[in-house]
């Protein structure tokens, strides 16, 4: 039940993301947050790649504390949750919607090693990538 509810909440939020907060981006206040706006597209555009905050900063023209402190205050979370969460949201996509092996996926969405992910995955839905993909397969 936990894990149909987590799973629900990922879903709304990458349907918010995609509808609502994108779309705001096109309002007045886009001026105020693009820096935002370039910090989550570098973000989403390199998840899979090891993250290095330095490259983040040299690419928004900010120190390293004024980078993780305006992201902290615009996101209400640390840029290590933010691309964890994106993570996570993509392996759960790729789950849903391919049958790539574990560690295929894994790797495709920038974690360093399987054990990390699962370790990470089962901690967040409290099922191992493994399980949730059976489950997942008997729900379709």
């Amino acid at each position: 039940m936990k894990n149909q509810i987590h799973q629900k909440l990922q879903k709304i939020w990458i349907a918010l993301w995609d509808n609502v907060i994108v779309s705001q981006a096109n309002n007045a206040f886009q001026l105020d947050n693009a820096r935002l706006w370039k910090m989550i597209d570098f973000l989403q555009a390199n998840f899979q790649k090891k993250f290095v905050l330095d490259d983040l900063c040299n690419y928004v023209n900010l120190s390293r504390s004024a980078c993780c402190r305006y992201f902290r205050k615009m996101m209400n979370m640390t840029i290590s949750e933010y691309i964890l969460e994106y993570r996570l949201s993509q392996a759960i996509f790729l789950l849903n919607n391919t049958d790539k092996s574990i560690t295929e996926i894994a790797l495709q969405t920038g974690f360093s090693t399987t054990s990390y992910f699962i370790s990470i995955f089962k901690k967040k839905m409290l099922l191992t990538p493994y399980e949730y993909k059976v489950r997942h397969k008997k729900g379709s």
